[in-house]
């Protein structure tokens, strides 16, 4: 009735998507990240990391989304104080409460972080505090632009940098998430060549050292970019 476009993949609108305040420029978007999702928590990050107008995105797509999955989810508020000022962030968790039907609880507190900006593509590494690693390395991707050759060296840098400064510190397990892949737009297959060729690099490069590495994958769809990586490498393929 409206001509909404749901042609478009998420991954195809991500690109040149930005803040347009139209139906026509706004809604088929929010389908798409609602169709596309898989879970409550899904849709809302496929949503956000569109940009654009992403609140009312998140807004539309999340309330088809709690209508088709409910939302098994607890949450806080976390206002964090940074060197270039004060940012509010959503953080959600797990909400097992929630699932058993007890209210959702909420809380406000505000962090202090003294890592004193992180360039893209440099590490930096924290304590873990009350996380189970010991220690949390900090790194900063690169927002993706298509043709670029320096977002490829920026994310390599990224993976690089973190395993120097995990060697320094003598640890011999690092996780990675698909880094740049969210609201930077870095397409999740070419990230995910950019970062098993790095790591499999430092890794020969340091043969002696001892380092379990794993590639955290956020879902199904990211998880198989990795997968078809491996997959192209395997030997008797080019």
């Amino acid at each position: 009735m409206f001509s909404y476009d749901l042609s478009r993949t998420c991954d195809e609108i991500r690109p040149g998507c930005h803040h347009v305040e139209t139906c026509q420029q706004t809604v088929p978007e929010a389908f798409t990240a609602f169709l596309e999702g898989t879970v409550f928590e899904d849709v809302i990050r496929t949503a956000v990391s569109l940009g654009g107008d992403c609140d009312t995105l998140t807004c539309i797509a999340g309330s088809m989304a709690e209508a088709m999955y409910g939302v098994p989810l607890r949450f806080g508020l976390h206002s964090v104080d940074t060197e270039d000022g004060k940012r509010w962030l959503v953080v959600f968790t797990s909400g097992e409460e929630y699932e058993k039907g007890e209210s959702a609880s909420t809380m406000v507190e505000t962090v202090k972080r003294m890592l004193r900006g992180c360039e893209v593509g440099e590490a930096k590494i924290t304590a873990g505090y009350d996380l189970k690693a010991e220690y949390v390395i900090h790194t900063v991707g690169p927002v993706y632009q298509k043709g670029d050759p320096n977002c490829e060296k920026l994310l390599a840098a990224c993976y690089t940098n973190s395993l120097n400064l995990a060697r320094e510190y003598d640890l011999h397990t690092i996780a990675f998430p698909a880094i740049s892949t969210g609201v930077y737009g870095y397409p999740p297959l070419e990230a995910a060549a950019v970062a098993l060729r790095t790591v499999s690099a430092w890794l020969s490069a340091n043969p002696n050292y001892g380092m379990a590495v794993a590639m955290n994958c956020f879902d199904r769809k990211t998880g198989q970019c990795y997968q078809n990586v491996i997959d192209a490498c395997a030997p008797g393929k080019v």
